[in-house]
């Protein structure tokens, strides 16, 4: 695994908990220094270990994983077959960080899922998720103990790493905090000390060059990618870890956790799905892998970023298990009960809050669209289907029953006009935003009101 060295870690605590700001200062730096100059040295995830791969060309590319959060040896047989497959079959990335999750609290298939990880054929690095902590007994016994990383520890290594791979910097932090109140046993957010340490990677060097040659520590890279478990923007104390970002660095948020993709490019963030979508739930396909919709109306997924030198980068969708060019769908639902018109709804499975879509191919005219307040088509369809089913049928069926509500979907778009019918079997679907972009002609589907 991608584990930091032992001297690293050291220094990097014994930093932290030093009382003199002067020796502080020195252990702090001794240890960054170490950390950027060894970080060539440690084992990392992969079959080849990373050391024969490089960048292709000027471009980083990186699969960016949530949640395959597998809770038995059914739901690792599933991962195994898709998702894991999948990204053992590719051979175009350079990196590939999974935004924890690996286990539902079943501790004991981590040290599988890990040595899965390891097989991939290329870095691999890894972010613990609130399901990835040892359970222990509950409060009310006297044998009480907080849930921990005792075993991520011994099979990962790490939990916070930083290091910089061709102009980016990746910073990988535990964001998943006990808590003894809410409705969980957790909080999303920084320790104190975990600030402390993130201060030091992310403002060492800065402003410290002047006068001579920057040195590879000195130097501020394009972009920071800060990969956690919990969405930052569900974080508490977001305002006292945003001040410690270098008015120079370029910040890329990333996470899982929450079973749904969204993405806020006004705020640089991206939440990432999950790839077992709704935990292993729903219909078996042909593949015998369950449908599992998350909660959007995204299909099981990850994203693929594409990072170039300036620090500028490019993402797209990946559904698992379906062509890489299927990123969004179209769906028509009748304004009345004669359906003479429609209004389309378009649903891009990584699509942005700050997306643009416009619709051809019905006419000469182009049809532009708005973000829409609906739940998914996808999801109205799980939801009227849950609904047909039988109480009894539910309960023996359990598996096959994916528990969806109507909400808003982040990335859901539908027509400003009305559109006359009858309408032809495909449209052309172009969608934009800062970092993505996607022309689909896509087959018509139908939701009936």
């Amino acid at each position: 695994m991608n584990r930091p060295c032992l001297c690293g870690r050291f220094f990097s605590f014994y930093g932290r908990m030093a009382g003199d700001k002067s020796l502080k200062h020195m252990l702090l730096t001794l240890a960054f220094a170490l950390t950027c100059t060894l970080v060539g040295s440690v084992r990392l995830s992969g079959a080849d270990g990373g050391g024969g791969r490089k960048a292709r060309g000027r471009v980083l590319r990186v699969a960016l994983v949530g949640d395959p959060q597998v809770d038995d040896s059914t739901e690792m047989g599933y991962a195994r077959r898709s998702v894991y497959r999948e990204l053992y079959g590719r051979r175009d990335l350079d990196m590939c960080i999974f935004l924890g999750d690996l286990v539902n609290d079943n501790m004991s298939l981590l040290p599988e899922s890990v040595g899965v990880v390891d097989s991939l054929p290329y870095q691999c690095f890894m972010v613990p998720g609130n399901h990835d902590r040892d359970v222990y007994r509950g409060p009310k016994s006297s044998a009480y103990r907080r849930r921990d990383l005792s075993t991520w520890r011994k099979v990962v290594g790490y939990v916070d790493t930083s290091f910089v791979r061709g102009n980016v910097r990746f910073v990988l932090m535990n964001n998943v905090r006990h808590s003894d109140s809410g409705m969980t046993d957790y909080v999303g957010g920084f320790t104190d000390r975990q600030k402390h340490w993130l201060d030091s990677v992310l403002n060492m060097g800065v402003g410290e060059t002047r006068g001579r040659k920057p040195s590879r520590v000195g130097v501020t890279p394009a972009l920071t990618i800060l990969a956690t478990h919990i969405p930052f923007s569900q974080m508490k104390g977001r305002d006292s870890v945003l001040a410690l970002v270098p008015d120079t660095s370029r910040l890329f948020l990333v996470s899982g956790h929450t079973h749904f993709v969204s993405r806020n490019d006004s705020f640089r963030e991206l939440i990432a799905g999950a790839a077992c979508g709704s935990w292993w739930r729903g219909v078996k396909g042909s593949d015998g892998i369950p449908y599992a919709l998350q909660s959007c109306g995204s299909p099981r997924g990850y994203f693929l970023a594409a990072i170039h030198r300036d620090g500028t980068y490019d993402l797209s969708y990946k559904c698992i298990g379906r062509p890489a060019s299927e990123q969004l769908s179209a769906w028509a639902v009748p304004n009345d009960s004669t359906g003479r018109s429609y209004r389309l709804y378009v649903n891009v499975f990584g699509g942005s809050l700050n997306g643009v879509v416009r619709i051809s191919g019905l006419g000469r005219k182009t049809y532009s669209c708005e973000r829409s307040l609906m739940a998914a088509p996808e999801v109205e369809q799980v939801i009227r289907l849950n609904a047909s089913r039988s109480r009894d049928y539910r309960k023996s069926h359990r598996d096959e029953f994916i528990p969806l509500r109507r909400k808003p979907s982040p990335h859901l778009w539908q027509t400003t006009d009305l559109i006359s019918g009858p309408l032809p079997a495909h449209v052309n679907v172009i969608y934009r935003d800062a970092h993505m972009r996607i022309r689909q002609r896509v087959r018509m589907s139908y939701v009936q009101e």
